[in-house]
């Protein structure tokens, strides 16, 4: 895949060199802080410990948490207590080290998944792709990057043939919907592939985490209240990103004008936290797009796209990723460390660029490839998250679902 492609390699090293330099270097010398959500996970249980209200601003611990609030589950608070055992800096620095390992297993995971040869060249994609979103979420120092981490070598353990792997991969995905519960949707990727039996241990996990969710509502009440007050100003806070409800509430609020519009622009906790905020129509919505995207799913579960079983599975696994993403309600920087690669692999993937040509010509093929790479790693929008890449995401998924069902109505043509 990346054989013998100049432009290809071009595109790669300026988007590397221009993130690196939007996303790090612009901000050097302003009070810019590298890792600010590691301290989250550290303040909350601190604040836990004095007795203080971890769910509301605590912006006292560390500099570093300044108009922030804990978002995670109150039983996190009592678990993670042993991160006090040690000073704040001692903490980041082993922060720090876990995310770079569990960045460097990310991408030898998805590596092995599509068969790729170079893995610097994965590093890169994976880190730059998207106008560097994807490192910019990585000097964020989130949680997530862990979670993507475990979900990446879940994925590939669940493509190999043996039950075990399977069964452990499946595990590995499930873990991070304890952290956030929306990561239950990434169980649609096996779904895609697996064989029937498998699918009772995707149930049976999705009810475990939903019931971990229940165990912290019965325990924690109080502060379960306060971890759910925390969630439901997220679009106040400016805090919803670009993921499935931000486009819904766009859609809502400018073309259907049932929804108040979320607020915009850089995160802000210190807010009126007795302002309302309207979702069901967004919920509603969303949840509407979510069954079609399910429903897209069972449908590519039942096709074999190739011949290959093992080309089979990557196409699969690639588009059980994107489909995902789409469903996904809040996209944040720390959220694309799956999606850029998956991408990549797609567009790139020689069934893909074989569809095109069936219908086209091997000309316009190579445009195409070239427009889709080119937004892929070389789209800049500096300011914020980046709106085009749900679009982005979407627009890919339909090409790939329009050329496939053109070229099988030639095929059927022609028989």
């Amino acid at each position: 895949m990346f054989k013998k492609n100049l432009p290809l390699y071009l595109l790669i090293f300026f988007s590397t060199v221009l993130s690196i330099y939007f996303r790090l270097f612009d901000k050097l010398g302003t009070d810019f802080y590298l890792f600010w959500d590691s301290m989250v996970l550290y303040c909350g249980p601190y604040y836990f410990s004095l007795d203080k209200n971890p769910y509301g601003l605590i912006n006292e611990c560390s500099d570093r948490v300044s108009n922030f609030k804990y978002v995670y589950l109150p039983i996190y608070l009592e678990w993670f207590q042993f991160f006090l055992n040690v000073s704040q800096n001692l903490f980041l620095k082993i922060w720090i080290a876990l995310i770079t390992v569990s960045l460097l297993l990310t991408t030898l995971f998805l590596n092995k998944t599509f068969q790729f040869k170079n893995y610097f060249l994965s590093l890169l994609i994976l880190l730059f792709g998207f106008s560097g979103i994807p490192f910019y979420g990585f000097l964020s120092g989130n949680v997530s990057i862990i979670l993507y981490m475990l979900c990446a070598g879940g994925i590939l353990l669940s493509t190999k043939e043996n039950p075990t792997y399977v069964l452990i991969g499946l595990v590995l995905i499930g873990i991070p919907s304890m952290f956030k519960i929306y990561m239950l949707i990434f169980f649609l990727v096996p779904y895609l592939y697996i064989e029937r039996k498998y699918l009772k241990y995707i149930i049976s996990l999705c009810s475990f985490s939903s019931l971990f969710f229940f165990y912290n509502f019965y325990a924690y009440k109080k502060l379960f209240q306060e971890f759910t007050s925390n969630l439901s100003i997220l679009p106040i806070a400016g805090d919803m990103g670009v993921g499935l409800f931000k486009i819904v509430n766009l859609i809502n609020h400018y073309i259907l004008n049932i929804s108040d519009l979320y607020n915009p622009g850089r995160h802000n906790w210190n807010i009126d936290t007795t302002r309302t905020f309207n979702m069901l129509p967004d919920y509603s919505v969303a949840i509407l797009i979510i069954l079609l995207f399910i429903y897209l799913a069972t449908m590519i579960r039942g096709y074999n796209f190739t011949s290959s079983k093992s080309e089979n599975i990557r196409i699969k696994v690639s588009l059980g990723i994107i489909i995902s993403y789409l469903c996904l309600p809040r996209l944040k920087q720390y959220d694309f460390f799956l999606n850029t690669v998956a991408s990549f692999y797609l567009i790139n993937s020689d069934f893909f660029r074989s569809l095109i040509i069936k219908i086209l010509n091997v000309n316009i093929c190579r445009n195409i490839t070239y427009f889709l790479n080119f937004s892929l790693l070389a789209f800049y929008n500096i300011k914020g998250d980046n709106f085009f890449i749900y679009p982005f995401t979407l627009l890919l998924l339909i090409l790939f679902i329009f050329f496939h069902r053109i070229s099988r109505k030639t095929e059927a043509s022609l028989s």
